[in-house]
């Protein structure tokens, strides 16, 4: 009986460790592969009894520059951003920094596993991101100029200069594009709590393999306190450029939206990833909703894997 149970024992702990599979880029120097990026936002606001749309596409760009054992080089470069719709609801639903990034080329050095870890030539990059939000910020005063008695200029771009760093580009490049699970050991069944652009979330993992394609389903769920929300709301406005009187309303009018039920955040999302037999990624589907201060907004995307240099 006792050696019976051993051997059970063994056979599931072999069986548990086969089951966990390490997503590992396996690149070649000179690779090169485009990833069509498609789109549809929208921003509802419950108060206003209003929806806005907007559809957005662009491309991608993979080059791997070099490759050796400690990892790889790889320039991503996105182009072509276009948008079909209503400008308020791209920018409600995160748009900002992926109009920033267009034709913005940024070099990551990435470890072993592909996983992204270094923007070589962040001082560039963010130079060049800095040009364009300024530029729209520019825009966006001259056209409104009563903004400036609300929320003065220079708080706008004091807020960009802090936003625009190289920490908060890659968490982008790797939360909202196909470079996100590189370097992970996943299993059915898995948790992973992380921050979503400063939203505390929980992702549980289903791993499969169908018909040789490893394909990854991440459900996503906020984890957040009352002072949780309370930190992302204030966060945001910082990040908006709103100044110290903004910020002071929420701190003095928050028992009374806690009383509206606006003081909690309902996000849910889910991930699709399919991967080629040498882990670039096939195609990656995302459909997330948040509810928010009265704003439900809804996001469906898709990169999908197109003119590649392979066969």
């Amino acid at each position: 009986m006792k050696k019976t149970f051993l051997t059970f024992v063994l056979m599931l702990t072999v069986a548990v460790l086969q089951a966990q599979t390490l997503i590992k880029a396996n690149f070649n120097k000179g690779d090169k592969a485009t990833y069509e990026y498609a789109a549809n936002l929208e921003f509802g606001s419950m108060m206003q009894g209003s929806t806005l749309t907007a559809n957005v596409t662009s491309k991608l760009h993979v080059d791997v520059k070099e490759a050796n054992a400690e990892g790889y080089q790889i320039e991503l470069l996105f182009s072509d951003v276009k948008v079909d719709g209503d400008e308020t609801a791209f920018q409600q639903s995160g748009g900002q920094l992926l109009t920033m990034l267009n034709n913005v080329p940024l070099l990551y050095q990435t470890d072993k596993n592909g996983a992204l870890k270094k923007l070589l030539n962040s001082e560039e990059a963010v130079g060049k991101m800095s040009k364009t939000g300024i530029a729209k910020i520019d825009s966006l005063y001259a056209k409104n100029p009563e903004i400036e008695k609300v929320n003065p200029k220079m708080n706008m771009l004091m807020a960009l200069s802090n936003t625009l760093t190289e920490e908060f580009i890659t968490e982008y490049v790797k939360e909202q594009t196909v470079f996100s699970l590189y370097g992970k050991t996943l299993k059915t069944g898995d948790q992973e709590d992380k921050s979503v652009q400063g939203m505390k979330t929980t992702t549980s993992y289903e791993v499969n393999r169908i018909l040789g394609m490893l394909t990854v389903v991440g459900k996503v769920k906020a984890n957040m306190s009352e002072d949780d929300v309370k930190g992302f709301l204030i966060g945001n406005l910082k990040k908006m450029g709103v100044g110290e009187d903004g910020v002071s309303q929420i701190e003095k009018n928050w028992s009374q939206m806690r009383a509206m039920g606006m003081t909690t955040i309902s996000y849910n999302a889910t991930e699709t990833y399919h991967f080629t037999p040498s882990f670039w990624v096939n195609d990656y589907n995302m459909e997330s909703r948040m509810k928010l201060m009265g704003m439900d907004i809804k996001v469906k995307g898709e990169y999908k894997l197109g003119e590649h240099s392979w066969k």
